[in-house]
């Protein structure tokens, strides 16, 4: 009798789930630290000139972070009129005011819906998955020894000058406390069990290990970007590159851009591909599938779900999007899955129940 009532309930959960659309606002379409300094006949003109202003400039910023570089020059410049209906929210701090003058920092809150049918209209390409968390470890080499927690180390400063408004990714630096450096001795760099001790510390989805030579003229940089698995919180190492450039703020700017396209093309979904891809979710109880239905529900790029059988411990689930399987699939990861792939049939567990 117990076992009939839970899968009477499990239906109806399930029946409350149709084939629908799954968007919700994340972090990726919040635009911070937006700097007004504005004068005009009076305080209140020029504060309500500020917000205006300052409507227009997050819009631009948010539409260079989510799409392509190579598509920035066909960015639409539409009216504060058509900016206003997208944006969900404002906040305003550090407001300070004369009687002509008004300064203030402001965050916006843009409405993904909204953006994604503008955007769309103009048949352009954007971020709709959630960005990966990096932390950069920043290699100095001097020629004849590395220094990574080293408190002079000039490497660090430059990334530290990085704006995060313009960027897509969320790039962090270590504490470089004692922690860190009993975890990981610059001699133990290469050590990927020491990389996924100092990841699960800062839970991060990548480390970028950004290695600088410098000359008198130029600096040598070697970056190499490892990814953690969520499944076994292994890291792997799945690109690499290097390049010379003019001074450590150029290469900070070369390596965050070419990381950043690199990401973006692959995330960015080709919007007249749509997929599907038919998963099993696994789950011990009813409690467990209403998370991941929740979790399923904050991923912005899954269009559409559909439950296509069922029973008292396993659901296989249609999941409608735009792009490739393994876009996906990491998609999945980064959200709190465990996904896994056994003879062609892939499985996805929530991350605590799977441990």
């Amino acid at each position: 009798m117990r076992r009939l009532f839970f899968l009477f309930a499990l239906a109806a959960t399930f029946a409350a789930v149709p084939a629908m659309g799954l968007v919700h606002a994340n972090e990726l379409y919040i635009v911070r630290g937006i700097a007004v300094d504005v004068s005009d006949v009076s305080a209140v003109v020029a504060r309500q000139k500020a917000i205006r202003e300052a409507q227009i400039l997050g819009f631009y910023r948010l539409l260079r972070r989510i799409t392509l570089q190579q598509d920035h020059d066909r960015l639409p410049r539409p009216s504060f009129e058509d900016v206003q209906p997208m944006i969900d929210s404002i906040e305003i701090e550090d407001e300070k005011t004369s009687s002509t003058r008004y300064l203030a920092n402001i965050t916006i809150n843009f409405n993904q819906d909204a953006l994604r049918e503008f955007l769309s209209s103009k048949n352009i390409g954007f971020l709709e998955v959630s960005p990966p968390t990096t932390l950069v470890l920043p290699l100095y080499f001097d020629g004849t020894e590395r220094s990574l927690w080293r408190d002079t180390n000039s490497w660090w400063s430059a990334w530290r000058n990085l704006n995060p408004n313009f960027l897509s990714i969320s790039y962090l630096l270590p504490l470089a406390d004692l922690e860190d450096r009993s975890i990981l001795p610059v001699k133990a760099i290469d050590d990927t069990s020491r990389l996924a001790r100092l990841a699960r510390r800062y839970e991060a989805d990548r480390i970028l290990i950004a290695q600088m030579r410098p000359d008198n003229t130029r600096v040598d940089v070697d970056v190499a970007v490892y990814r953690i698995l969520p499944e076994n919180s292994e890291v792997q190492r799945f690109a690499q590159f290097n390049f010379v450039t003019a001074n450590m703020d150029k290469a900070v700017e070369d390596i965050t851009t070419q990381i950043e396209q690199n990401w973006k093309k692959r995330s960015i979904q080709a919007r007249d591909a749509p997929s599907t891809f038919r998963l099993r979710a696994g789950f011990e109880s009813i409690q467990e599938w209403t998370q991941i239905r929740k979790q399923l529900e904050t991923a912005s790029y899954i269009r559409t779900l559909q439950v296509e059988e069922m029973n008292i411990r396993n659901a296989w689930l249609q999941i409608g999007f735009n792009g490739n399987g393994k876009t996906l699939v990491d998609g999945l990861r980064r959200n709190g899955f465990l996904v896994s792939q056994e003879s062609n049939i892939w499985t996805l567990r929530l991350f605590e129940s799977g441990q």
